[in-house]
């Protein structure tokens, strides 16, 4: 998700997206004698935002027009090979399917739907996990976040929960304290210890 590092309190600069445009406008432009294969790799390592706690990968625009076969192939093997060296690896997607359903390795350990208080957003999530069967992906636990919920879930949003077959791993209540560090752009890092989002 594109907006990650924002809420994260960093300044993102260029991220993969803009690796694959410049290459797609100019394959040829590779320094010579280096292969083209090393060259994207050191170009996304430049990428990589590195901190104390994490480091932060963002994948940035979408595609234009053209044939981005050879290069999404370099960047999900790099992705691969960048995950041997970390204990986690967390992709936070846009709402939908599309980036998971691109992972070559198709390994997912959990894989966690988030809506917010509403039938909608959970009917979305059922739609979701339908679609996961198709996708070939090896999920070893799915839960549900649903995020700035009320203190009690009504019964009509619980019986959709049971419906949709996803157990509810985490509610998180509304709390003022995420618009208000929204607006004043700071990371929801900072978040006091005593914040209901925190504490849940």
């Amino acid at each position: 998700n594109s907006n990650l590092g924002e809420t994260l309190g960093l300044s993102i600069e260029k991220t993969v997206g803009d690796i694959r445009e410049n290459f797609m406008k100019d394959p040829q432009g590779v320094p010579s004698g280096m292969d083209k294969i090393v060259y994207l790799e050191m170009l996304m390592n430049q990428v990589l935002i590195e901190q104390p706690e994490f480091d932060l990968l963002v994948m940035g625009r979408q595609e234009g027009q053209g044939c981005y076969c050879m290069v999404n192939n370099i960047l999900n093997r790099f992705a691969e090979e960048l995950e041997k060296n970390y204990k986690y690896l967390l992709v936070d997607n846009e709402a939908g399917m599309e980036h998971l359903s691109r992972r070559t390795s198709g390994r997912v350990d959990i894989l966690l739907m988030v809506t917010d208080y509403a039938l909608r957003g959970l009917r979305a999530v059922g739609r979701i996990n339908e679609m996961l069967g198709d996708l070939k992906l090896d999920i070893k636990h799915k839960g549900l976040i649903v995020n700035r919920a009320p203190a009690e879930l009504s019964q009509p949003f619980l019986d959709e929960v049971e419906r949709i077959g996803v157990p509810i791993f985490c509610i998180i209540p509304d709390d003022e304290n995420l618009l208000e560090f929204d607006m004043a752009q700071r990371s929801l890092l900072d978040l006091p210890d005593d914040s209901k989002a925190v504490r849940a």
